[in-house]
């Protein structure tokens, strides 16, 4: 059964693991319990049956703004629509929360998530050159709410 929860301290070597997979990147697992004590009501999971398959990390960059960190989907559960209720989750809490702005960052080869967050009404407002650690461009996108 899929539900949405929070953060949970016993889910970060997997939050860790899901990085590496789906990113190819690195996090130590301070920086989670970091944004997590910091920012608790920005941290969404997805779990089914206990098992995280999922996870949207954001934080405060200023009163009225947020910005989503990570956000990623286990490859085996996408197009399922998980992200959708992941993002969808996050959107509806920034907005009692009477955020104006959410922020994030996507490479720009990466056509199925910009296609994803233009679905919720996100628009590009800025390329980022040689913005990864791989030298790839990146987008800056942001949706008013």
């Amino acid at each position: 059964m899929l539900t949405l929860e929070g953060f949970d301290p016993k889910k970060v070597e997997s939050m860790v693991s899901l990085v590496r997979e789906n990113f190819k990147k690195d996090y130590s697992k301070d920086l989670f319990f970091q944004m997590a004590s910091l920012f608790p009501d920005k941290f969404i999971t997805m779990m089914d049956d206990g098992v995280l398959i999922g996870f949207l990390m954001g934080t405060l960059i200023s009163p009225k703004e947020v910005r989503i960190l990570i956000f990623v989907v286990d490859k085996n559960h996408r197009n399922m629509g998980i992200g959708t209720k992941m993002l969808s989750t996050f959107i509806e809490k920034s907005r009692a929360k009477e955020i104006e702005k959410i922020r994030l960052e996507v490479k720009t080869t990466n056509e199925n998530a910009i296609k994803f967050y233009k679905k919720f009404g996100f628009r590009v407002v800025k390329v980022l050159p040689r913005y990864y650690r791989d030298h790839s461009n990146g987008y800056m996108m942001y949706l008013d709410l």
